[in-house]
């Protein structure tokens, strides 16, 4: 049993040190810490090219948008409001290589589960009540990092890792409210199997 927890956490790191880099920083709050976290601080998630891309896209179909209303929109502040929200990835002992969702994927592909299971969310835009469930159950977030599109050093948005360790199963949402006007709500969802 310690030759499998070993080896899972060596293909963890490798996973992450491996894959490349697009303009993500992460920090990450100092709490409980097993050893998939461990690996999870020591090295920032890096994601893939074609989702830095697709964020980019968004971002800049949400600033259009929002020139065309600016005249009848009068601002509350300089941040964003909350306009984009996904799950992300699921990374866990029995998946230590991380499946990465699709934004309209529906369930994972890959079996996940066993004592240890992270999730991931992403957003754009800034917002204040996030919670993450798994089967109803409120998940501890342990840790984030900040998003950065364009290299301005403004944050245009936040990943989140969730604690979903213990669970076999179950149905994952997530769900945050802007901090800003129009202070909309939006949700994401997936069934991890």
């Amino acid at each position: 049993m310690r030759k499998n927890t070993i080896i899972l956490i060596v293909l963890t790191i490798c996973f992450l040190v491996a894959l490349p880099a697009y303009g993500m920083n992460y920090e990450v709050q100092e709490d409980k810490m097993s050893s998939n976290e461990l690996a999870i601080k020591d090295q920032p998630i890096k994601t893939d090219e074609s989702l830095y891309e697709r964020l980019r896209l968004i971002k800049e179909k949400h600033e259009k948008e929002m020139q065309l209303q600016e005249e009848n929109i009068e601002p509350l502040g300089p941040a964003p409001a909350l306009y984009y929200l996904e799950v992300y990835v699921a990374v866990s002992s029995k998946y230590p290589e991380g499946e990465f969702f699709e934004p309209e994927q529906l369930r994972s592909v890959e079996d996940h589960g066993g004592e240890e299971m992270y999730i991931a969310t992403i957003e754009l835009g800034y917002g204040h009540l996030r919670f993450a469930r798994m089967n109803t159950s409120l998940l501890d977030p342990i840790g984030f990092e900040y998003i950065d599109l364009d290299n301005d050093s403004i944050v245009d948005g936040f990943l989140y890792w969730w604690d979903a360790s213990g669970y076999e199963h179950g149905y994952f949402d997530y769900e945050n409210t802007s901090s800003n006007y129009p202070f909309n709500n939006m949700t994401d969802s997936i069934y991890i199997r």
